[in-house]
């Protein structure tokens, strides 16, 4: 909670995304709304469960020697393709365009590496 302010529970709040995801939220509101730096906080708590498993997994032995093998397997390929193809970011929107666009981008990588 920002500090300095006192929030209050409101109300719980269930949110449905456009994949069926549902997802259920606490919200609190601050008692003095004038003062507080943001006007509501939501509050997932099966989220904040999986990301403290996560970080659990992550601080673990075995969890750092995978992240650290990351950085050698995968973001090397994420820099070529940046420097070499001089690509940023993707405009297309939806997830089949997204997918077909990446593999797209792999593919040049992959043929500048013959």
């Amino acid at each position: 909670m920002p500090e300095g302010s006192i929030y209050y529970y409101h109300h719980t709040r269930h949110a449905k995304t456009r994949s069926d995801y549902k997802s259920t939220m606490n919200v609190y509101r601050p008692k003095e709304p004038d003062k507080a730096p943001q006007k509501a906080i939501y509050y997932n708590s099966y989220y904040e469960s999986l990301k403290q498993n996560e970080r659990a997994k992550l601080l673990s032995d075995e969890g750092k020697a995978l992240y650290s093998q990351r950085k050698i397997d995968v973001e090397s390929v994420f820099g070529q393709v940046k420097a070499n193809l001089s690509f940023t970011r993707l405009h297309l929107l939806g997830k089949d365009k997204l997918k077909t666009g990446v593999e797209l981008l792999f593919m040049a990588n992959n043929l500048g590496s013959l």
